[in-house]
Order: C-alpha cells, then sequence, then structure tokens
C-alpha cells in the first residue's frame, strides 16, 4: 500500500501532465491564432487539472486510495519531459499545423493507452465521475485532433 505522500506526489505529476498539455496548445494557439481547437483544448487541460487539484485533499486525509504503480509514474514522468520538450523545440524551432495536430494526439493517445485515469478508486461516487469525464474528455481532444489533421490533408481548413 502506497503512503498518502506518495498518493498526493502521483496527482500532482499528474496535475503537472495537464498544465503542460495547456502550455503546449497554448503555444499552438499563439502560432496558429486562426484555429479554434487550441483554446478549446487549453481550457480543457486547465478544467481536468482543476479537478485533479480538487482531488488532492480527499487522497491528504485518507477518503481516497489511489492504485498505482512505478509504471504509472514513470510514464507520467516521460510523458510530461516529453510534452516540456516538444513545447521548447516548437518555441524555438517553429511547428507546423499539420505537426501541431500530429504531436497533440500523440500526447492524448499516450494518456489512453497507458490508462492515466484508471488507476485511482474511491468510495465516492463523484471522484468516479471525475476520472471517467478526465478518461471521456481525453477520448474527444484524439477525436477532434484526428478530425483536424484529416481536414489539413484533405486541403480544409480547421
Amino acid at each position: 500500500m502506497k503512503s498518502k505522500e506518495e498518493q498526493v506526489q502521483l496527482i500532482g505529476r499528474q496535475c503537472e501532465l495537464e498544465r503542460q498539455l495547456s502550455r503546449l496548445y497554448s503555444l499552438f494557439d499563439k502560432k496558429f491564432p486562426m484555429t479554434k481547437l487550441w483554446p478549446y483544448l487549453l481550457d480543457e487541460e486547465n478544467k481536468h487539472e482543476c479537478w485533479l487539484k480538487q482531488i488532492l485533499p480527499k487522497v491528504a486525509e485518507g477518503s481516497i486510495y489511489i492504485y498505482f504503480n512505478e509504471v504509472t509514474v514513470q510514464a507520467i514522468e516521460k510523458l510530461t519531459e516529453e510534452i516540456r520538450t516538444a513545447c521548447a523545440k516548437a518555441d524555438s524551432e517553429g511547428v507546423s499545423l499539420h505537426n501541431a495536430l500530429t504531436l497533440s494526439e500523440k500526447f492524448e493517445v499516450h494518456m489512453l493507452e497507458k490508462d492515466f485515469f484508471h488507476f485511482m478508486d474511491s468510495e465516492y461516487p463523484e471522484v468516479s465521475r471525475v476520472l471517467d469525464s478526465l478518461n471521456e474528455d481525453t477520448k474527444k481532444h484524439r477525436d477532434m485532433l484526428i478530425g483536424a489533421r484529416n481536414k489539413i490533408i484533405m486541403g480544409e481548413k480547421i
């Protein structure tokens, strides 16, 4: 059983991941202001960070237990670092809209494949709803990014 401190640290890492996605989408919004997708995704990631922060006090008090293993921690940390690197590279070297969409899709898909939102359990149904909403939102983001990328490929504007 992981300590409360370790559980709080994991949620903190997940918050940082959401924060870095927000940073990436903010950067892409500045580079591609003609698209409506980036402000939407930016708002969504900020919302996700807020939701996770609301869980923290319940973890600290012990009413929510988080089930996770070191693979989960490593996967979150690795993805967070990849997003930081992508931000730095896009900022210094630039990025095409197609590549921005592809990169963003990759990050959203990675979170789904590694099941970042299903390693927690709680006696509180509202927490389960939040986690399910995080997962569903991430699927929606992935689908939006795929759709936008396909439009670009077809020569349509997004």
